[in-house]
């Protein structure tokens, strides 16, 4: 049973390190905390949306990205369907609950991600672990669970005795023959 907890801590490390490890630590995952209803009713405040950056993205894409540098509102992010242009020359993005285009032509550089896992109302626990200190928090409660969980023994054996008692003499328990 305790072999299955060490495969299983084992098993979520590896792939939250492979998918699921945010950019600012060199993995290929963003969490974006939804704000606002220009994705309604798809996505809503406080929704968080995992993200996953791909080499390119196709009309019809929900995909978060940085508004360009030198834009009005450079480096915020923006989560919106793609619905027309290209990574060359910019997407052309809008909200599902908007009826003008984004005032933004973001290009692949800019693009986090496309949207893989919608987590509706997660944005506050999002906000705690994504911080440094929660970061350091789930790191810690992570090597705690691996080392403070024994290792599996083999299975505890009782020392044989000989028949005759304490040795091998063959005398009686009594001490006569």
């Amino acid at each position: 049973m305790r072999v299955a907890g060490h495969v299983l801590v084992a098993v979520l490390a590896v792939l939250w390190v492979l998918e699921l490890r945010p950019g600012m630590l060199g993995g290929p995952a963003a969490y974006v905390r939804v704000s606002g209803e220009s994705m309604e009713p798809v996505l809503r405040t406080g929704d968080v949306v995992v993200t996953r950056r791909r080499d390119g993205y196709d009309v019809g894409d929900v995909v978060a990205y940085r508004v360009p540098a030198g834009d009005p509102g450079a480096g915020h992010v923006v989560i919106h369907r793609i619905v027309g242009g290209d990574g060359r020359v910019g997407y052309r993005l809008r909200g599902d609950n908007r009826d003008e285009d984004d005032l933004w032509r973001p290009r692949d550089g800019d693009v986090l991600g496309e949207q893989q896992v919608r987590l509706p109302g997660l944005a506050w626990l999002a906000g705690l672990v994504l911080s440094p200190p929660g970061l350091g928090l789930l790191a810690a409660f992570a090597a705690f669970i691996l080392v403070a969980t024994p290792a599996p023994t083999g299975t505890a054996r009782t020392p044989r005795r000989s028949r005759g008692g304490r040795g091998s003499t063959g005398a009686s328990p009594g001490g006569t023959a």
